[in-house]
């Protein structure tokens, strides 16, 4: 073999593994930034995962924060209503036990009411009052439940109390207490009345 083809194969053998060694850099820097590439587009992934997700909350509650303004506005306005359909109501009852007052059916009431608060006194002391207003009943009262009767210092709007003092006991048959324990436990649900 010459210098020259020897200078030939050793040039042709140096540039061969210059090659192969540069393919093999270029090959390892392709796949470092294929690498590198791939990292960054899953960081970029997670990165708007997270950003649609803390978007998504942020929407949820702005959502539940106008659904919850929403329903307090509608309960607000049922129940500006329903106090509105309350007082009406109650506004009626009172209008009605007014002229149910001047019945026959009242005083009969009136009549029962004094004889159960006396079967219940037994032979205990017992005033029995009635309401300023039914002043004009007092002596028909008297004389058919055979018993002495007070008038009240304040009106209770028709009925009768009883107080048996010894064992000290109010017997509350007033109309102003029944219809005070109707309003504290009167609602309306779906257009059924209860209370």
């Amino acid at each position: 073999m010459t210098i020259e083809e020897k200078l030939k194969h050793f040039q042709e053998s140096t540039l061969m593994a210059a090659r192969q060694k540069s393919e093999k850099i270029l090959n390892e820097y392709q796949y470092s930034l294929n690498k590198q590439l791939d990292d960054h587009k899953k960081e970029k992934e997670n990165q708007i995962a997270f950003e649609m997700k803390v978007e998504e909350d942020s929407i949820r509650r702005e959502n539940n924060k106008e659904l919850s303004k929403a329903q307090l506005e509608i309960k607000k306005r049922l129940s500006k209503r329903h106090d509105e359909l309350k007082n009406m109501l109650f506004s009626e009852l009172f209008e009605l036990v007014g002229k149910y007052r001047s019945t026959e059916e009242y005083k009969e009431l009136l009549v029962n009411q004094i004889k159960k608060a006396l079967e219940f006194a037994k032979s205990k002391p017992l005033k029995i009052y009635i309401d300023p207003k039914d002043e004009h009943l007092k002596q028909e009262l008297e004389d058919r439940a055979n018993t002495s009767l007070y008038l009240s210092e304040y009106e209770f709007m028709g009925g009768t109390r009883a107080v048996i003092s010894e064992s000290n006991i109010l017997i509350d048959n007033s109309f102003e207490s029944k219809i005070a324990e109707l309003k504290e436990n009167f609602s309306l649900d779906g257009g059924n009345l209860n209370g």
